[in-house]
């Protein structure tokens, strides 16, 4: 259902994905606010966002281009940026919206690696380089995961 008519009716629920939406809105945190008032008390929310100072897109501001759009960012090497985001995150400001939204986040990970695109998927040992806290994680994550929870008493 839409953000409008969530708003407009009074459920709760157990998961919500927030996936690649983020970025698009002015106002994130109030977005993300009140998104988590329509969640039960153990609720879950699963969100993405695409990772704007990873490697590849670091070298894309070097050369004085915007940063890709993170999920399927592999064609935009050598195109325009077309992607209409307004707000750009990274592994710190994503656990700073999510802490500041009422969330507890639970586990910060990516599912590939953006550093020249090398590999889809990531290996247990390249998994095991891109814990949540490492500058590996920081500069070779394209699409950022946070899993939350809805914190006791919210």
């Amino acid at each position: 259902i839409s953000f409008d008519e969530l708003q407009s009716r009074d459920r709760v629920f157990e998961v919500l994905l927030i996936l690649e939406v983020l970025q698009h809105v002015l106002d994130p945190e109030d977005i993300l606010s009140q998104l988590a008032e329509h969640m039960a008390p153990a609720g879950k929310a699963l969100i993405s966002v695409p990772n704007a100072f990873s490697a590849f897109n670091r070298l894309r501001m070097l050369g004085g281009r915007l940063p890709a759009s993170g999920v399927g960012a592999k064609g935009v090497r050598n195109q325009t940026y077309v992607a209409p985001h307004i707000r750009f995150f990274d592994a710190t400001s994503l656990k700073t919206l999510v802490s500041r939204a009422g969330l507890a986040l639970d586990a910060l990970f990516t599912d590939q690696l953006d550093l020249w695109h090398a590999t889809p998927y990531q290996t247990p040992r390249l998994r095991a380089c891109t814990q949540k806290n490492s500058t590996w994680f920081r500069l070779s994550a394209s699409t950022l995961y946070a899993s939350c929870s809805k914190l006791c008493g919210s």
